[in-house]
């Protein structure tokens, strides 16, 4: 397997490794080139959103904040998330996350996972460890995202990893990728993803009305766990009560 590749254009990239220039790539990238655009042009900014010193909040008081872990492959897991102190929030507004907006976690074990921000998406920042795209245009930034989700889109998307002692997606090189043009299917992708996150909201309803049909059911949906005191009598040589077991006698006689 070999590809031909001008001068040209290993000045432009940087890059010299073989795994770039793979013929899939080339062929891919000439018919994005001869039919799209450079992703640049399909989103206003692409942010590094600003790092803070990490000190979560109580749950529910606050504002969400999406880790890396958050940024799943096709989705965005909402569930599993923190809280930030509203005066951290207000600092950190490169974070602040709307609808359509493109997450892509660039570095790490799970760097290449791409999702879009779902439909009422409030009061949410998210980590450094991600880039985020906001596109021109909310349906561009649904398309856009399914493809990197995809097996072919996430091959193109880990194309652009660079660097040896920390691998890792750079704002640099995701802008020179080109990408067909999506204009024909776009609306009809934003209400396939949007249909996928009411479904999954209602798959949670539905869950937990069926855990609590269960346990009522069994008879535990009202079970008291709480740690429930014990003693214990230990009688002395001539069968009265010494020690510890005198004590628990007369906490046992309400002495």
């Amino acid at each position: 397997m070999w590809s031909t590749v001008r001068l040209s254009d290993l000045a432009a990239t940087g890059r010299t490794d073989a795994e770039f220039y793979q013929p899939g790539f080339l062929q891919f990238e000439g018919l994005a080139r001869s039919t799209g655009q450079q992703l640049d042009n399909l989103f206003s900014e692409i942010i590094q959103p600003t790092e803070f010193i990490r000190e979560y909040s109580p749950i529910g008081t606050c504002a969400h904040f999406w880790r890396t872990q958050n940024v799943r492959r096709g989705y965005v897991d909402t569930d599993n998330v923190e809280f930030i102190d509203w005066t951290i929030f207000s600092q950190v507004h490169n974070a602040h996350v709307q609808e359509g907006d493109v997450l892509i976690t660039r570095t790490g074990a799970n760097a290449g996972d791409c999702a879009v921000v779902p439909p009422g998406t409030q009061n949410v920042a998210v980590s450094s460890h991600t880039l985020r795209l906001v596109p021109k245009d909310v349906e561009i930034g649904y398309a856009v995202g399914v493809f990197f989700a995809s097996d072919y889109g996430r091959d193109i998307l880990l194309r652009t990893v660079s660097g040896s002692s920390r691998p890792q997606i750079t704002k640099e090189m995701l802008q020179s990728i080109h990408l067909p043009d999506f204009r024909s299917i776009k609306a009809e992708l934003t209400q396939l993803m949007r249909a996928f996150y009411r479904e999954r909201e209602r798959s949670k309803a539905l869950y937990a009305e069926a855990e609590t049909l269960l346990l009522a059911e069994l008879g535990l949906d009202d079970l008291d766990l709480s740690h429930q005191s014990t003693y214990t009598l230990q009688p002395g040589v001539d069968g009265r009560a010494t020690g510890r077991g005198a004590l628990s006698a007369e906490v046992l006689s309400g002495a």
